[in-house]
């Protein structure tokens, strides 16, 4: 499955009218790209609309429009874009001069870039093109034996619920699910939901870090912590970092998983088309890789990321993105402005006689994304009404757990565009 079908459940209402032929003038089809130097900005007040506005302006924006929906993917700053058009036409130029002589260290130098900005080893560090085929390449690839238990969570993405599925089907494994509630009283209240279904059985532990479907930021430390505690080393945690690789603050060597997956076109910023893999060394042998490779030893991360002929320019533009938030960029500083953006709407919802939070709105427990549900409209008609009324982009998040309209702002987006949530929100209040 897509990995953006929300276990086919999400409804993405607005898609065909935001991007209408009419929707589109000749200037946003094809960008003047002018990327803007790499200048430092004192980001420490999240609030400080002229600081950050020099960030916004790094990005493309559509026009006549109020985007809130960048969950599906992170436009990337347009240093990142010129770059990867810079390779290509280098490439196209070389052609299999640059395939047959340069790739494989192209390819190892962003492996190394990539390793140093994630404070992971690079021998444990596997690039591939978006989470699911990260994550299918562990869950199709374990050493699965009949009767092996896995636990999931209820509100997991649509994709590796699908992968799951498949494997249990193949090789007779038992899924067990773990009911997440939606907004927690306690970290420990999480925990239990994942710990009441832990056995001598249970072989791998998936978790969900960022609910994409609500934006809850689940307790991941003391989850790998008690699930070490009582399972041992022979338990394989496995992380789906979709949503909160650089989005959410983390020191994962120290978070306590094995293996972890991410889209480095969410929030790292890269192009479309990147994702990784790191796996600790212990596991890189337990995994069969999803494409046939026995050249390389069975320790060798990339094995894992086998895939023949791929557009390499997205590289060059993935080591800018990276540079990008190196020298400008600092996650705490990022963090806390997704968080401020956030909070400027969801704030409001106290004073609402319609709208309520799907999202735990503690500090800590949610940043960028929330999702908000109508008394009486459906999330399809909500979101509808939002892009019909007030050109506010959106998604609409039909699930059995959660059912609303997802909010995400971007660093592209100003308080500005805030307020004009807000002000549509207090219209469909009446």
């Amino acid at each position: 499955m897509d990995r953006r079908r929300f276990m086919k459940q999400s409804v993405p209402l607005g898609i065909a009218a935001f991007y209408t032929p009419q929707s589109l003038t000749a200037t946003s089809l094809i960008p003047d790209l002018n990327a803007l130097p790499l200048e430092s900005v004192d980001l420490s007040d999240p609030s400080d609309e002229e600081a950050w506005a020099k960030i916004s302006a790094h990005f493309m924006k559509p026009e006549g429009v109020t985007q809130l929906e960048h969950g599906y993917f992170s436009h990337s700053p347009t240093g990142v874009l010129l770059e990867t058009q810079r390779a290509m036409s280098d490439i196209q130029r070389k052609t299999s001069l640059f395939m047959r002589r340069e790739q494989d260290q192209w390819v190892e130098d962003t492996r190394t870039d990539l390793a140093k900005f994630l404070n992971v080893p690079a021998t444990e560090l596997a690039i591939t093109r978006n989470t699911t085929e990260s994550l299918n390449t562990v869950i199709q690839g374990f050493h699965w034996k009949a009767g092996d238990e896995v636990i999931i969570g209820d509100q997991d993405y649509g994709s590796m619920n699908e992968a799951f599925e498949q494997a249990s089907k193949r090789y007779g494994i038992v899924l067990k699910v773990a009911k997440v509630p939606l907004i927690p009283k306690s970290d420990e209240e999480v925990v239990d939901a994942y710990m009441s279904l832990l056995t001598a059985k249970t072989k791998m532990l998936h978790l969900t870090h960022l609910i994409n479907l609500s934006g809850q930021v689940i307790p991941l430390e003391k989850l790998c912590k008690a699930a070490r505690d009582k399972a041992g080393d022979e338990l394989c945690i496995v992380v789906d970092a979709a949503h909160s690789l650089n989005h959410v603050p983390v020191f994962w060597r120290e978070a306590g998983c094995d293996i972890m997956a991410a889209s480095l076109h969410k929030w790292t910023m890269s192009p479309l088309g990147l994702g990784m893999l790191w796996v600790k060394e212990a596991w890189i042998p337990r995994i069969w890789p999803l494409m046939g490779d026995v050249n390389r030893k069975d320790t060798d991360i990339r094995r894992l990321e086998h895939l023949g002929t791929r557009p390499l320019e997205v590289f060059a533009g993935l080591r800018y993105a990276l540079k990008f938030h190196r020298e400008v960029l600092p996650i705490q500083a990022k963090a806390a402005r997704l968080r401020y953006l956030q909070e400027s709407w969801t704030a409001s919802l106290k004073d609402t006689k319609h709208f309520q939070s799907n999202t735990p709105l503690e500090a800590g427990r949610s940043y960028a994304i929330a999702n908000l549900k109508h008394s009486s409209l459906k999330p399809a008609e909500l979101a509808q009404k939002l892009w019909d009324e007030f050109k506010i982009f959106t998604v609409a998040i039909d699930h059995p757990v959660v059912k609303g309209v997802r909010i995400t702002p971007h660093l592209s987006n100003s308080i500005e565009d805030i307020h004009r949530l807000n002000t549509a929100l207090k219209v469909l209040d009446k």
